[in-house]
């Protein structure tokens, strides 16, 4: 037997959380794009060293923000009382229609390991969204080494994800150490979050919500383009913010504080590329909203997107030379990608002004 929830690759898939809500509602309605365009402006990144050059959108609690998800959490310790295995639980969940998001040890799946050096104990989140009995296989999302670090559809057998998902419930049994392990044994996502497209009928709106229409809020995009260019923490605007604490920077000031560290790599450290992934992703969610919002004659510069989508060839070819660094530890590299990174800080500024400039 086999079964599958349709989904679609996400058109923001950097970090997992984002992108698993986006590639089910996707599959389903393009009715998001407004609300996306709308909320998603802001980028943060925590001050702390540890953390790197991850940049990411700062933006409201995106499980329980986005209208046309349902959204359900569910802990490990009811689902250990309640299911035979976690097989069972997986395909039970499929069955009804949902997919499931949770923390795995990374150690245990070959899809997170193209050598024996990446095979470290380390949590982090997958998507189920299907399974095969007859093969003993589910099929899983993520960030997977084997991709080259882009989200992608894979399978894994029920053993890996089987022995994955307990080591992460039974995590004081695992041997910890800083050679073979990255990170906390903590379960941040506290069990299981189901999600499914929602079709519920919404009383107070009398319609399904399958059928809602997002009203772009002007006011509050340039808000938000406003914090973006001072820097400003976007999270106080949201009542339900993704975070709750204020050690990140914001806006320009991500990127300013990105240029500070690599500044100063050295050349023969391997480069964080997540934070230029995250603007290649920025830059390529700006195109399309500037697109759209030309079209509803929010905006009347068309040179804007032109501007925009140079950017956005300039943040690839910024991925580009970080690979290309990696493998290489060319010194030379390394100071053509401070340099490029530089100007395309002043250039991202300065798009955003004359947007605002625009409205």
């Amino acid at each position: 037997m086999r079964k599958i929830i349709a989904i679609k690759h996400p058109i923001i898939d950097t970090y997992p959380n984002l992108a698993s809500v986006l590639a089910v509602v996707s599959e389903n309605t393009e009715k998001y794009l407004p609300w996306l365009y709308n909320k998603f402006v802001q980028v943060q990144i925590d001050k702390h060293p540890d953390s790197g050059l991850m940049m990411d959108y700062c933006m409201p609690n995106v499980w329980t923000s986005c209208p046309w998800i349902n959204y359900e959490n569910i802990s490990r310790e009811i689902v250990d009382g309640g299911f035979k295995s976690i097989i069972d639980f997986f395909i039970t969940i499929i069955d009804n229609n949902k997919v499931g998001y949770f923390l795995i040890d990374m150690y245990y799946i070959p899809l997170y390991q193209k050598d024996e050096q990446e095979k470290i104990h380390m949590f982090h989140p997958v998507l189920l969204f299907g399974y095969d009995t007859d093969e003993k296989l589910f099929h899983i999302a993520d960030n997977f080494s084997i991709s080259n670090g882009r989200y992608s559809f894979q399978t894994c057998t029920f053993d890996e994800l089987e022995l994955a998902f307990y080591n992460t419930s039974r995590a004081d049994d695992v041997v910890w150490t800083s050679e073979n392990s990255v990170g906390s044994k903590v379960d941040w996502l506290q069990g299981i979050k189901l999600l499914s497209f929602n079709r519920l009928y919404d009383h107070g709106f009398h319609r399904f919500t399958h059928e809602y229409e997002w009203e772009f809020d002007l006011e509050l995009f340039g808000f938000l383009m406003e914090d973006f260019i001072y820097s400003r923490d976007s999270a106080k605007r949201f009542t339900n913010p993704g975070i709750i604490y204020s050690k990140h920077y914001f806006g320009l000031d991500c990127l300013n504080f990105m240029m500070e560290r690599i500044a100063k790599w050295e050349s023969d450290r391997w480069l964080d590329l997540r934070g230029f992934s995250c603007i290649n992703s920025y830059q390529e969610n700006m195109s399309r909203r500037i697109a759209y919002m030309l079209e509803m004659k929010y905006l009347s510069n068309a040179e804007l997107l032109a501007f925009s989508e140079q950017l956005k060839n300039r943040s690839s070819v910024l991925i580009s030379q970080g690979i290309k660094y990696n493998l290489t530890k060319s010194g030379k590299l390394l100071e053509q990608i401070k340099t490029d990174f530089s100007d395309m800080i002043k250039d991202m500024a300065m798009l955003s002004i004359n947007i605002l400039k625009d409205l």
